[in-house]
């Protein structure tokens, strides 16, 4: 039996790759993007809570322990 050995193929001229198809530089960018529409959802959660409070007039803290 003989073996036959494939030619190595020949290297072509690359193009230049686009970061995006890059793993690291996508799951960097998803992971930014997740922290940031993380922090807007927990940035309009409180600014809508203390606008409403302040609307209506309820008054917050922990005064109401005190003897």
């Amino acid at each position: 039996m003989s073996q036959s050995a494939d030619p190595l193929p020949a290297k072509t001229a690359s193009k230049p790759k686009s970061a995006w198809n890059d793993p690291k530089v996508r799951g960097i960018f998803y992971q930014i993007l997740v922290v940031v529409l993380v922090a807007l959802g927990v940035w309009y959660l409180v600014s809508n809570t203390l606008q409403n409070l302040s609307v209506r007039n309820i008054a917050t803290g922990f005064d109401f322990l005190a003897p």
